[in-house]
């Protein structure tokens, strides 16, 4: 019995030691570029969205390579999010801005079609984002926060350095 109470001792102040040390020595070795996701403001990154909440005042985006409920949280309207009721009309709807993407990755497919609560603007490939702008703006929104640069007719970049975590585009 002593052996196991000092095995797992050890092992719980491992564990403690390693969740406070690895941030630390990631955000040294990583610079600015880390975020620590562990964190409320290194997750959420409210001075970001403030500026991008300035920006968009009631106007609703659409969140690419990055969690909705960011956004959501951050007080700015979305198109997207994990959301417990919705009409299934509206998932159809949705369905039509990541339609390519969709045909694309069976896995994403089944995982879209088969899982009832979320409505987000998947991607399988960040350097060809095959997301349809014209859809998501008869949707309702009017913005694209994305964590990839987007090189698409549709939009145009207003923040370029709003974060150095996603960029803010407008739909056309």
């Amino acid at each position: 019995n002593k052996i196991l109470f000092f095995t797992s001792f050890i092992a719980l102040i491992l564990f403690q030691i390693n969740s406070s040390l690895v941030p630390l020595i990631k955000k040294n070795t990583q610079g600015e570029e880390y975020r620590n996701l562990y964190t409320f403001d290194g997750y959420y990154l409210p001075d970001d969205y403030k500026k991008v909440k300035n920006i968009v005042a009631n106007g609703r985006v659409l969140s690419v390579g990055l969690d909705p409920m960011i956004a959501v949280k951050n007080d700015i309207k979305t198109i997207d999010g994990y959301h417990t009721l919705y009409p299934l009309k509206y998932k159809k709807e949705f369905r039509k801005i990541i339609k390519e993407e969709l045909e694309n990755n069976q896995k994403l497919r089944n995982y879209y079609d088969n899982w009832g609560s979320r409505v987000y603007a998947f991607i399988s490939d960040p350097k060809n984002i095959k997301i349809n702008f014209d859809e998501a703006k008869i949707i309702g929104a009017d913005f694209v926060i994305s964590k990839y640069e987007i090189d698409h007719k549709d939009l145009t970049m207003l923040c370029n350095d709003c974060s150095k975590h996603f960029k803010l585009y407008k739909i056309n």
